[in-house]
């Protein structure tokens, strides 16, 4: 018995190389455009909130060590609320702390003074409000804004810092 060995026609494989290559742009193509719509919402985001961020105006008016805590005096001076400020101490070393945990947000045009001194110690394990060193170490506040519903952080360069004041 002799049988003859055949491949698979060049019709065929010529047609199984195109249907692989449709298959294999689609799968690309795919891909790419949720790449791309993935990438340009982010980008969209990040543009929405230097935007918001650089229509902030407030003001650290004073800040000093009280009773082993913070208080302060801050201005909201537009119609946009800030969601949240995160405390960043800066020492005089230049070494830098974010004190977790602070949830300080202010309403349009509202002035605020805490109604007692606000204790870092019991939000972050590791800090102490002992260390720091009145007319030398700064307070920098970092503003938090909501962009459809997600709280985001605003570039330091739209931050307010001051020099911590001592008691009086």
């Amino acid at each position: 018995m002799n049988k003859k060995k055949r491949g698979v026609s060049p019709l065929i494989a010529t047609i199984l190389i195109i249907g692989f290559t449709i298959v294999l742009a689609v799968l690309i193509m795919t891909w790419g455009s949720s790449f791309v719509k993935t990438l340009t919402e982010k980008q969209s985001k990040t543009s929405n909130l230097g935007l918001e961020c650089s229509k902030l105006q407030f003001k650290i008016d004073e800040i000093k060590i009280v009773n082993d805590g913070l208080t302060w005096k801050l201005t909201n001076n537009i119609d946009k609320k800030i969601d949240n400020l995160l405390i960043q101490i800066i020492k005089k070393d230049k070494s830098t702390e974010i004190v977790n945990g602070a949830d300080i947000s202010l309403d349009p045009y509202q002035t605020m003074i805490p109604p007692e001194p606000f204790p870092l110690d019991n939000l972050y394990s590791t800090f102490k409000i002992s260390i720091l060193i009145p007319n030398e170490d700064k307070v920098r506040l970092i503003p938090q804004i909501k962009i459809d519903d997600e709280l985001m952080t605003c570039p330091i360069e739209y931050s307010e810092e001051k020099i911590i004041e001592g008691a009086q």
